[in-house]
């Protein structure tokens, strides 16, 4: 387990450090890694924060995965009525 826990933190330094590299890259490089990470062009007139915010997004998606689709439905529903938001229900506590 610990071995484990040493590739995981070694990753996580490894994806922190890659989102923090992407400050410094410039507009073709960003817009490259978009279309390798979503497979389309970015959209021509995409402020570079957004391009930016979206690449490191969609990095953190494919190294420590998506939200699920119910998650993702409960998030548009509470967007689109935010004066009755869904109802989340915990779940239970794992027992060791």
């Amino acid at each position: 387990m610990a071995m484990k826990r040493m590739v995981s933190d070694v990753k996580s330094e490894k994806l922190a450090q890659e989102l923090k590299d992407l400050e410094t890259r410039g507009d073709d490089e960003l817009k490259d890694r978009w279309r390798s990470l979503y497979g389309t062009k970015p959209p021509q007139k995409i402020h570079r924060s957004l391009l930016i915010a979206a690449v490191a997004h969609r990095m953190q998606e494919n190294a420590l995965g998506a939200l699920k689709s119910s998650v993702r439905r409960h998030l548009v529903q509470a967007a689109n009525n935010p004066a009755n938001p869904p109802t989340l229900t915990a779940l239970p506590e794992p027992t060791s």
